[in-house]
Parts: structure tokens; sequence; C-alpha cells
């Protein structure tokens, strides 16, 4: 993901809660304040594009060092 121009690809209920559940991993180390988290969660609800996920984690490592990378970080 986030290869060429998949950006533009619908995107599925599971992979919006997948990228609120990769939010949640940076509020919990930290890389998220309160208002930033829910802020990017209210626009991974209502994204309907790849690209429009992606965006939320430009600034956010991946959460997992050594773990298998999450497709939006």
């Amino acid at each position: 993901m986030g290869k060429g121009s998949d950006g533009g690809i619908r995107i599925s209920y599971a992979e919006r809660d997948e990228a609120v559940s990769t939010l949640g991993v940076h509020l919990s180390t930290g890389r998220l304040e309160m208002d930033e988290y829910e802020e990017r969660c209210g626009r991974a609800a209502v994204a309907r594009t790849r690209g429009e996920l992606e965006a939320l984690f430009t600034d956010l490592p991946a959460p997992h060092q050594g773990a298998a990378q999450s497709r939006f970080c």
C-alpha cells in the first residue's frame, strides 16, 4: 500500500478499523496527543480511499519496531 497510484482505491470498513487501531498504538506510545488522536480517528471514520487513510500516518513511524508493519505505516 502507498505505492504508485493505488491511493485512489476505495477502502473497506476493516481497513478503517485497522487505521483506528494503529492510531491507538501511536496514542498509547505518546506520539499523538488525545486531541490529535480524536481528530485523526474522525478522519479515518469518513475516509473513502487508501490515500485518505495514508495521509493520517505520514508523520508517524511504524508502531512496532521489528514487527510486521501495518499497511498504514
